[in-house]
């Protein structure tokens, strides 16, 4: 319904403003095309998240990381897991889905603040996405751009890198000025 809808808001503005209608409809088809990949990559995700707690895997990780993960150490854990996990799977919001239903249990059988995991959970998504050549989100700004999908992810590493190791003594500073 969302994607309906700003098609049709779409066509009055740009319409409006000039724009031959089949112009636009080309350039409709054309996004639509290029959102395929991502928007299967979606499903797969929520697939992937479904089957993992229907054969208990969640609750399984969950259960082994209450009993080996002190608190302190949980948000940098949450960070370097899921940074790793993200640059490896490269599908930004699957991550999410994946991630969120594991790590908010566990940081509430620790006690620990909900909010400080949720976003360790999001920086490492972020960093993850942003330095895999393969993400979504790096693919996706590449072919908007014209740019080469090899040469863009390459450019990010240096400054991924800078980010991800400032995260992670945050999170490892941050676990320990609120738990210990």
């Amino acid at each position: 319904m969302g994607i309906i809808i700003a098609i049709l808001l779409g066509f009055v503005f740009f319409v409006f403003q000039g724009m031959d209608p089949e112009e636009y409809a080309d350039a409709v088809v054309e996004g639509l095309k290029n959102m395929v990949m991502p928007i299967l990559l979606m499903i797969l995700a929520f697939c992937f998240a479904n089957a993992s707690q229907q054969v208990g895997f969640i609750d399984y990780v969950i259960d082994v990381a209450v009993r080996n993960i002190s608190l302190p150490l949980l948000p940098i854990t949450v960070f370097l897991v899921f940074a790793c996990t993200e640059f490896i799977m490269g599908i930004n919001w699957g991550m999410y889905i994946i991630a969120l239903p594991i790590v908010a249990p566990i940081t509430i059988a620790l006690g620990g603040d909900i909010g400080v995991t949720v976003g360790a959970v999001a920086a490492a998504g972020v960093w993850g996405s942003h330095c895999c050549f393969y993400s979504d989100a790096t693919i996706l700004t590449s072919a908007s751009t014209g740019c080469d999908n090899f040469k863009h992810a390459t450019s990010q590493i240096p400054f991924g890198l800078i980010a991800g190791i400032f995260s992670a003594i945050a999170y490892l500073i941050l676990g320990f000025v609120l738990y210990a």
